[in-house]
């Protein structure tokens, strides 16, 4: 494993583990949208799947430009949040139950996107990359979005479903 020498470096080998953490992701949420019942649900997760797809390439596109090459690195991370949900929506014996354990583990996801993004953000515009920078800011704007619409989701319909039972 190289020595991290400098920001620069530490933004590429952080860039690497995003790029990598994209990869778990889009298969996560295929399984998850396989799970799903709610039909918004199962199109907001279809959405996130195109998303994270576009997202990749762009960043692609970016890394090229400043000549770092990907090698696509693991996230623990995101690996960790992936089989918790896993684990979690499994057990969900409701549909709806189910359906708001999936938001919520996606929104787990993202949160560690946004996190990321906005640091790799932060990293590109003080190393001088500023076409970089926007790009990742722009992936970030569009994780801030998704977030928003999987909440009001949540807020309005699954989670209310979910509580009827305990609601007399």
């Amino acid at each position: 494993m190289k020595k991290i020498e400098n920001l620069r470096d530490l933004f590429i080998e952080q860039g690497r583990e995003f790029y990598g953490s994209t990869y778990q992701e889009e298969r996560a949420l295929h399984s998850m949208e396989k799970q799903a019942g709610n039909p918004d649900l199962k199109k907001l997760i279809a959405q996130e799947i195109t998303l994270t797809r576009d997202q990749r390439k762009r960043l692609e596109s970016a890394f090229s430009r400043i000549n770092a090459g990907f090698e696509i690195e693991s996230d623990p991370c995101c690996e960790s949040l992936i089989s918790q949900t896993r684990e979690i929506v499994d057990r969900a014996s409701e549909p709806d139950v189910r359906d708001a354990a999936i938001i919520n583990g996606i929104q787990k996801l993202n949160h560690l996107k946004i996190s990321s993004l906005g640091t790799m953000a932060a990293f590109a515009n003080q190393i001088g990359e500023h076409d970089t920078a926007q790009a990742f800011h722009d992936v970030l704007e569009e994780e801030w979005e998704i977030d928003h619409k999987l909440s009001r989701l949540a807020e309005r319909n699954v989670n209310r479903k979910a509580a009827r039972e305990l609601i007399v």
